[in-house]
């Protein structure tokens, strides 16, 4: 059986971009990830093993603007922090078509494919890794954050505003009640989510993200995105990157399930990290409200986006991945109300959150 690979004409790219650098040409292409927005292919070169992303127009309209993004930020890591993101080995445009990045094969498995079946000692291990990445990240990114802001406003891709994120809201509510809905994503959220208790959500789960020092942040620091390496992390999927209190990338890295954190434990771990939630030198701690509010709306996103994947294995007849097993909407789901009672939700509040989500999830 001929190996998968990305298409002759990338192939072909590919190619003559190993060969202008004196490398070996490509060969063995596996597929991987094939759930992800852009195409990821691993192959060898030689020795060396190398992974190949694709952006295409065909599924991205604004595949340019992240690839540019992410080949610029690689290339800024490459310099100042080897070792926390992919090293890059080269990138080509073809511009109306699709864009591609080479770069260097961090590892096997994801973090969130590690964490399946650990015992508790090796979670507490791999998390210890992941926050080291978080802080080197944020570290790197205050180091230079002309130039990775820069990035982040290079379009408004991305962005965290009151609009994106009453989207978010709206948008994960409309796919926890229906994992087959088509959504426009220019469309008025009290349109898409009339039910939902949008005072409550700008006031008190909105807000405190606009609020209060920005950093740059990666946008998606998940297990998903990282590959556990020497006692730290990988980072890959810089296209994301946007400016924001830093609390929302250790949202995002702390509710994953397969940590099985609790509330409590996201706290203590949140508060051994004051490099990441200070805006500056001398200035106070931000309010742990802005936590809990990143955290309310990455669970609920979460859980709508574990309804849809387990509904499109569903709809094929496949059984899903332990990646996809491992986000549990039901997790997503338990938590909502609880990190939104911590964002400053009264107990009325979160009972009408408690009985909105569960209601919208029933049967999915």
């Amino acid at each position: 059986m001929t190996p998968p690979h990305p298409g002759c004409e990338v192939a072909a790219g590919v190619g003559a971009l190993l060969a202008a650098s004196g490398a070996a040409p490509a060969k063995h292409w596996e597929r991987i990830a094939s759930e992800s927005r852009h195409g990821l292919w691993r192959f060898r070169s030689g020795a060396a093993r190398r992974v190949l992303k694709l952006y295409r127009r065909d599924t991205d309209a604004y595949f340019l603007h992240r690839w540019r993004r992410e080949e610029r930020a690689l290339d800024i890591v490459a310099r100042h922090a080897p070792g926390l993101a992919p090293a890059p080995h080269g990138a080509l445009a073809v511009p109306g078509a699709w864009a591609v990045l080479v770069m260097e094969d961090a590892g096997p498995r994801t973090l969130a494919e590690a964490l399946t079946g650990t015992d508790h000692a090796t979670r507490a291990r791999l998390l210890e890794g992941a926050l080291k990445a978080l802080d080197q990240f944020h570290t790197l990114t205050a180091r230079f954050t002309g130039m990775f802001r820069a990035l982040a406003f290079q379009s408004d891709l991305d962005r965290i505003t009151r609009t994106t994120l009453r989207r978010r809201y709206a948008i994960a509510l409309a796919r926890l009640a229906d994992a087959d809905v088509a959504i426009d994503p220019t469309a008025v959220p009290r349109r898409v989510a009339p039910a939902a208790p949008w005072t409550v959500i700008d006031g008190r789960l909105i807000a405190p993200l606009l609020q209060g020092p920005k950093v740059v942040v990666h946008n998606a620091f998940s297990p998903l995105n990282l590959i556990p390496r020497d006692g730290g992390a990988v980072v890959f999927d810089w296209e994301t990157l946007a400016v924001a209190p830093g609390d929302v990338d250790l949202a995002d890295l702390l509710i994953y399930p397969g940590w099985e954190l609790t509330p409590d434990a996201m706290a203590a771990h949140r508060s051994a990290l004051p490099t990441l939630i200070r805006g500056s030198a001398g200035r106070a701690p931000e309010a742990p409200m802005r936590f809990w509010s990143a955290a309310a709306e990455r669970a609920l996103t979460y859980a709508a986006t574990a309804h849809v994947r387990a509904r499109r294995y569903e709809r094929a007849g496949q059984a899903r991945p332990a990646r996809e097993q491992q986000r549990r909407r039901d997790w997503y789901v338990a938590l909502f109300p609880e990190l939104a009672a911590r964002a400053g939700t009264s107990r009325a509040e979160r009972r009408a959150f408690e009985a909105l989500v569960r209601a919208r999830a029933k049967g999915g």
